[in-house]
């Protein structure tokens, strides 16, 4: 199975584009979204649903949501997502009337399986400074129903726009460098052991990691700087570039292949189409061109071909 994982889009259609033509030729058998499809909304939209602007931002919200979900059908592959915290999760009904294929997983009832797997997935995120329209408590309560269904759910992958707290670099902010994940999200992948765990939600937290056994993707923001090293030195050598990122992942049946690639485009004083090493999932270690790599958020790409 392959899949392509795009994060946090925030509207930018520009170079949802650009991921869009890169991936064209692929095959591929599903396309997953972490969330936050719009422009940043104030939290004061869901206490003024009857009021001028709240409908005016619906309006915007649903506008931006059809560009987002018209330009990936482009690529004809079915589409899993999950609502962000900057999402209205309330505004779906609505929008699924269009005829895209695309599924929900944002809600804690919420599954679908696909052939051998199950793909779980639930939307918000916890309190930020942003205060989304979609923000909650990280306690047990808001996860009882997820708990009873994961019970003798296997082999399953996870889709959460939060990632689980305590990672070492995925849920860490860049202001204060605090943790800003889901401690209950990472409850639930020591409790139920998802295969994958998929997330975006910290833009500045974007790579691979192993977290209590589990392959976890925080896919990040489609585009925003990263710290980029290329293989040729001489260019862009540990400089802060801007990078718009696409991560693929490749699984077979039995899940003895659990391979992720990371994939980007740069744009500065020469474009370039990135391709990181496939990063694979081997005897509960990661492992990189044969040797085990240490968990870093530290990308090292080669050029790839436009």
């Amino acid at each position: 199975m392959r899949i392509l994982i795009i994060g946090d889009i925030h509207n930018d259609l520009e170079h949802l584009g650009a991921v869009v033509f890169m991936c064209s030729n692929l095959e591929l058998d599903l396309i997953v979204l972490t969330g936050d499809f719009a422009d940043f909304l104030p939290h004061t939209i869901p206490q003024i649903k009857n009021s001028r602007t709240y409908r005016a931002a619906e309006n915007i919200y649903y506008t931006q949501l059809q560009a987002i979900f018209k330009l990936l059908a482009t690529l004809n592959v079915p589409i899993v997502y999950v609502h962000g915290n900057h999402d209205l999760r309330f505004y779906d009904e609505k929008f699924h009337k269009l005829a895209y294929n695309v599924d929900l997983l944002s809600g804690n009832e919420k599954y679908i399986h696909n052939n051998f797997l199950a793909f779980v997935g639930f939307g918000g995120s916890t309190y930020t400074p942003f205060r989304g329209p979609y923000e909650w408590k990280d306690s047990i309560h808001t996860f009882l129903e997820i708990h009873q269904k994961l019970a003798n759910l296997k082999p399953w992958i996870l889709i959460s726009h939060c990632p689980p707290k305590w990672c070492q670099f995925l849920d860490v902010g860049y202001i204060q460098g605090n943790h800003l994940g889901s401690a209950q999200v990472r409850e639930i992948i020591a409790e139920f052991s998802p295969k994958v765990v998929i997330t975006g939600h910290i833009h500045e937290g974007s790579g691979i990691d192993l977290v209590d056994g589990a392959l976890v993707i925080n896919a990040g923001k489609l585009a925003g700087y990263d710290r980029v090293e290329l293989h040729d030195s001489s260019i862009y050598k540990e400089n802060i570039a801007q990078v718009i990122k696409w991560f693929i992942l490749e699984f077979d049946d039995s899940f003895d292949n659990l391979n992720v690639q990371r994939h980007g485009l740069v744009f500065g004083p020469r474009p370039l189409a990135l391709k990181a090493n496939p990063i694979t999932l081997k005897n509960g270690e990661l492992v990189q061109n044969g040797d085990i790599i240490p968990v870093t958020g530290h990308v090292r790409y080669g050029l790839d071909d436009i």
